[in-house]
């Protein structure tokens, strides 16, 4: 029995040289430290379960006035020293508040919350600090917008007032100023109903006095009003902030949000008067009211959706008019969505570039730049899809050798409504089926025709307009490439030869040649040097070729 009251002492000792904790509170501060043990003779669970409280309350003017505590859970309350002992539960963290009483010329502490501990007393020591009159600052400026919600609240230091009053200079009233004042907190609110600058004069006060006055200068300026017309029929305008009358603060930031009524309108832009916000192009534009504006009106304009016939698939492939490389050539496919998005692959020599973007309504599209790691950025530049017969995208690749000009030519076949007529009809079904063409590599009009042949193939056209061809060059070089052909026949061929160091590029088209055949074209054909001994052609060349086709 002996060692576990040493063992108990112990701890008390270890508890007791923590000392004490002390912390500022609303009013006064508090003090905190563990005391003695509790007894455990008759506390229940060996005392385990016990903890004291001891509560003195400084200064003793305070306690004689009547300063007094009240523990938790009960309704009396106890003087300056009073104790108690509490009953923790099992998983009670001891955490406890206490309440404090007021007394004239003094400010109650804001207790924090005090933590009991088992088996020991918690001595806790709060202060009452003297109450002093408040003290405003002898001036404060405030602006307001005539028609919008308007708050003040003066900032007293010292003991907290617990009144104030506020008088309008100049014959005003608080009534007629649209304005009131809350007269426990001092805050001043309202809805201005007067422009101009007004003064008000607010003083402070509680049990030991009156501040020295306040004199708020309070600036009214007039709002500005926005105006969204809009034809409903075609579509909606959101205001953010959304407030009756829609009125604003100059130099406000305000969003407006157009939406289409449905997916046969398109957002086309903005038409703003009285204010330039920095971009007009997007359905959801910020933008700052100028000072002095008395009216701005944000007009959204919709227009008929030209996407719903022009959703598809375009392709094509580009190359400049002399000097054909491998680095200045490629292919270039794009898929518009109904709302005039698109997302496009270009392949720009040995490299593969994924982009996205969207046209306006009138068929334009801001330019695209695709990043390129250790080069410069590729620009897909003036980017217009025609509506009319062509039903082509056109626009410019500019890479390393400048802008080039490309055409893109929508898919417009379909193996069951429309048919693509380069393709076989079937003589038993009478369906569409698919039709094969022989195609043979000639010299072009530049070359000594020393060589008839050379290289040849079989493209293979099905009824959806995909054409694939399969053939080898004079060389031995196998060339495998596949497309889609255009609505006027044209046939985009691009294809990349020896590991990608070369290139057989150029545009065939469909068209009846008489007993001569089905198809013709150019295509340039671009061979790298090679250093291995006995290879033909180890110089290399670059040469214009013509190519005869025969269903």
């Amino acid at each position: 029995m002996g060692r576990k009251l040493s063992a108990f002492a112990a701890v008390a000792a270890l508890l007791l040289s923590f000392g004490q904790v002390e912390a500022a509170t609303g009013a006064g501060s508090v003090t905190q430290r563990i005391g003695n043990p509790i007894p455990d003779s008759t506390a229940p669970g060996n005392g385990n379960q016990l903890a004291g409280l001891i509560v003195n309350i400084l200064p003793a003017e305070a306690a004689a006035a009547g300063a007094t505590w009240t523990p938790p859970g009960a309704t009396a309350a106890s003087a300056s020293g009073g104790s108690l002992l509490i009953l923790l539960a099992a998983g009670d963290g001891g955490q406890r508040a206490l309440k404090f009483s007021t007394v004239a010329g003094f400010d109650a502490p804001v207790a924090p919350v005090i933590t009991l501990t088992r088996g020991f007393e918690t001595i806790v020591t709060f202060t009452y600090r003297r109450t002093t009159a408040p003290v405003l600052p002898a001036t404060a400026s405030a602006s307001a917008t005539r028609g919008l919600t308007f708050s003040f609240s003066p900032r007293a230091t010292g003991s907290p007032a617990t009144s104030y009053t506020a008088t309008v200079g100049g014959g005003e009233t608080l009534t007629g100023l649209g304005l009131e004042l809350t007269t426990s907190t001092g805050t001043l609110r309202g809805t201005p109903a007067k422009s101009g600058t007004f003064t008000f004069t607010f003083t402070a006060s509680n049990s030991a006095g009156k501040s020295t006055p306040m004199v708020l200068t309070l600036t009214v300026t007039e709002p500005v009003q926005l105006v969204v017309p809009v034809n409903a029929t075609q579509g909606s305008v959101a205001v953010t902030p959304n407030r009756a009358g829609l009125l604003f603060a100059a130099n406000e930031t305000v969003t407006v949000t157009a939406k289409p009524k449905s997916p046969d309108f398109l957002f086309d832009g903005w038409t703003f008067a009285g204010a330039t916000p920095a971009s007009v192009t997007e359905a959801k534009t910020k933008f700052t009211f100028t000072p002095g504006q008395a009216v701005v009106a944000a007009t959204a304009k919709f227009v008929a959706n030209p996407f719903l016939t022009r959703a598809d698939s375009y392709a094509g492939r580009f190359a400049p008019t002399a000097n054909v490389g491998v680095a200045n050539s490629g292919a270039f496919a794009l898929k518009v969505t109904t709302l005039g998005q698109f997302t496009g692959r270009l392949k720009l020599g040995a490299s593969s570039f994924s982009f996205k973007g969207a046209f306006h309504a009138d068929g334009s599209a801001p330019d695209v730049t695709i990043p390129r790691r250790g080069q410069a950025p590729i620009t897909i530049s003036s980017l217009q899809m025609d509506f009319a017969g062509s039903e082509q995208i056109r626009g410019n690749v500019d890479a390393d050798d400048g802008a080039i000009a490309f055409a893109l030519d929508r898919a417009v076949f379909d193996a069951k409504t429309n048919p693509c007529p380069q393709a076989a009809i079937d003589s038993k079904t009478g369906k569409p089926t698919t039709a094969r063409y022989t195609l043979v590599l000639q010299p072009g009009p530049t070359m000594t025709p020393s060589i008839p042949n050379l290289g040849a193939g079989t493209a293979t056209v099905l009824p959806n307009g995909t054409v694939r061809f399969v053939g080898v060059l004079n060389d031995g070089t196998a060339v495998a490439q596949s497309a889609v052909i255009s609505k006027t026949g044209t046939w985009p061929f691009h294809t990349l030869l020896y590991q990608k160091r070369g290139v057989l590029t150029g545009d065939l088209t469909f068209r009846d040649l008489g007993a001569t055949g089905d198809l013709d074209g150019t295509l340039d054909w671009i061979k790298p040097a090679r250093s291995t001994p006995g290879v033909s052609d180890p110089e290399g060349f670059a040469v214009r070729i013509g190519v005869i086709g025969l269903r």
